[in-house]
């Protein structure tokens, strides 16, 4: 599967990167570029989330790509801390598990 990452974690970028069916097209590192580098290296999935970089809402971009690209899958890490984290991150005891879990979900 072939992936852009534009989640500002090293941990998460190097963790994705790891798995062996993955292969990671470009890391982008502000939303500046990122509909740019989407559209150019047309990726299975863009995973993204609300911790890039950049003054371009993240928002429209994924909307823009949704209908420019319907072919790409995005999956977007909401980043924010509330109320409902403690709950989710008790009922899983690594946070690892859930990106694996959503890996595998969007390979079917």
């Amino acid at each position: 599967m072939n992936v852009v990452l534009a989640v500002s974690e090293k941990s998460v970028e190097k963790y994705i990167a790891s798995f062996p069916d993955i292969n990671v097209l470009k890391i982008v590192t502000n939303s500046k570029t990122l509909y740019k580098d989407v559209t150019e290296m047309n990726p299975h999935l863009l995973l993204v989330s609300n911790m890039l970089a950049g003054k371009e809402q993240i928002e429209n971009i994924l909307q823009r790509l949704r209908e420019e690209q319907p072919q790409t899958r995005i999956a977007y890490l909401y980043g924010a801390d509330d109320i409902i984290r403690p709950v989710f991150t008790t009922a899983i005891p690594e946070k690892i598990a859930t990106i694996s879990y959503l890996i595998l979900m969007l390979k079917t």
